[in-house]
């Protein structure tokens, strides 16, 4: 498993670790809060219900007692608050001191067996100028204080324990996550530069990782299908160049030594000449189709688009690769008139015909060639040769053949370039002929 995989668990721990104690905190907080909040609406409850009650009755009969009892006591007029309550609320600091939406007014007090809890209401009387003032008093003993404090601590200590439950959870399941990941890093690392792939690790399951990594697993094949395709067709395409070079410097030295023996046949040393015109122009044909291939904007033979009769072309390639049927028994028959001028890139059309063209001569060796147009923008080349009797085998083999140059590298050249300028070209082989389609 790599480091970022080995280090992304435990940055997800911490920050779940960090958000799980966060929100127990936040949690305890809160419950504190609405606990205070519980006992003081619960408090003042009791005020506003005992006020209100006096009030009703004191309408009805200004005789009613007041509220006298061991923790609620109830006084008309600021005079006849006794001092001690006047002590815990000052008049002067009534404007300063806590207060509910209510209006009760709360202080807190600490008596020795407990924390006390103090308050005040202040209300109209009906009639009378003097106000009536509802005093409360409550006392929580330290041992209920301390009863709650232990319920607290329950309370943290069981939010502590699901903390660390959810962890160890949150842990275990990223780790499980994890595992194929850090098992499919691996597998892309061995599988880099291998032509047959590894299996998929036994544990990529059927979830989200699992069809990442069998996409993985289908782009990293079309990957390794496409550099083989390209490794065979360089293999190819360096034999084709190197064979004319061979044959060039072969002749050369042939032609050297003719010329050092005047009476050799002069007849012989035109053949040579030829011989050396066919390699060249192989060559050309070869190197031109490549280098557009490689840089199809830069390359000397960068497409302009005009007019062209393909009938013409089509008669003067085949005349410029004559040569290559010398001393064959092989009949050539165009049957182009219903072809139509096209509105095409002049170099890639030459290029495309040429080799075709060629593929067609160097491979025929007797026979008829046959060139027509099945329609008016399409080119149809056909030619017998028992080099494709091995090949009569299922499409996609013969799409390989194709691709790699096993027909020669002119239809793999060809196949290349249709497919950059969306050409439609075809390649079947049909009772021991070959048929090149070419659509524009």
């Amino acid at each position: 498993m790599t480091n970022f995989t080995k280090s992304l668990p435990v940055r997800v721990g911490k920050i779940i670790a960090i958000f799980s104690i966060s929100l127990v905190a936040c949690y305890t907080v809160l419950l504190t809060m609405l606990f205070a909040w519980g006992s003081a609406k619960a408090t003042h409850g009791v005020l506003l219900y005992e006020s209100a009650r006096f009030l009703d009755a004191y309408s009805k009969d200004p005789s009613t007692p007041l509220p006298q009892s061991q923790t609620l006591q109830g006084y008309i007029g600021l005079n006849t608050i006794p001092q001690s309550i006047m002590k815990a609320f000052p008049p002067e600091n009534w404007d300063t001191l806590y207060k509910t939406q209510e209006g009760i007014m709360y202080v807190p007090k600490r008596y020795p067996n407990g924390d006390g809890h103090l308050h005040l209401q202040v209300s109209d009387l009906p009639g009378r100028e003097e106000k009536f003032y509802l005093y409360y008093e409550i006392v929580v003993p330290d041992s209920v204080e301390e009863h709650i404090k232990n319920k607290f601590r329950v309370l943290a200590l069981a939010g502590a324990i699901m903390v660390t439950l959810m962890l160890l959870v949150f842990y275990r399941v990223i780790q499980r996550a994890l595992v194929p990941i850090g098992s499919l890093s691996e597998w892309v690392k061995r599988n880099h530069d291998r032509e047959e792939l590894e299996a998929l690790p036994a544990d990529i399951r059927d979830d989200e990782i699992g069809q990442l990594a069998r996409t993985l697993h289908q782009s990293l094949q079309h990957i390794h299908e496409q550099n083989s395709r390209e490794r065979q067709f360089l293999r190819n395409a360096s034999h084709e160049l190197r064979t004319p070079i061979a044959i060039i410097r072969n002749t050369m030295d042939v032609l050297d030594h003719i010329r050092k023996q005047p009476a050799v046949n002069q007849n012989k040393e035109q053949d040579l000449l030829l011989r050396i015109r066919r390699a060249s122009d192989t060559m050309k044909a070869v190197t031109e189709a490549i280098l557009w291939l490689a840089h199809p904007e830069k390359s000397t033979s960068s497409p302009s688009r005009g007019s062209i009769e393909l009938d013409t072309l089509t008669k003067e390639l085949i005349e410029e690769n004559s040569n290559l049927l010398q001393n064959k028994n092989v009949d050539v028959q165009c049957q182009l008139d219903g072809l139509a001028p096209l509105q095409i890139e002049k170099a890639l059309i030459y290029i495309t015909l040429d080799n075709l063209i060629r593929n067609a001569f160097q491979h025929c060796m007797q026979g008829e060639i046959l060139i027509d147009s099945p329609k008016p923008n399409a080119i149809r080349i056909t030619n017998p040769s028992p080099h494709y009797d091995h090949c009569n085998a299922s499409d996609e083999d013969i799409e390989f053949c194709v691709d790699t140059g096993g027909f020669g590298l002119g239809l793999s050249l060809v196949k290349k370039i249709a497919e950059t300028q969306h050409w439609e070209f075809n390649f079947t082989i049909d009772e021991h002929k070959a048929i090149a389609l070419l659509s524009f």
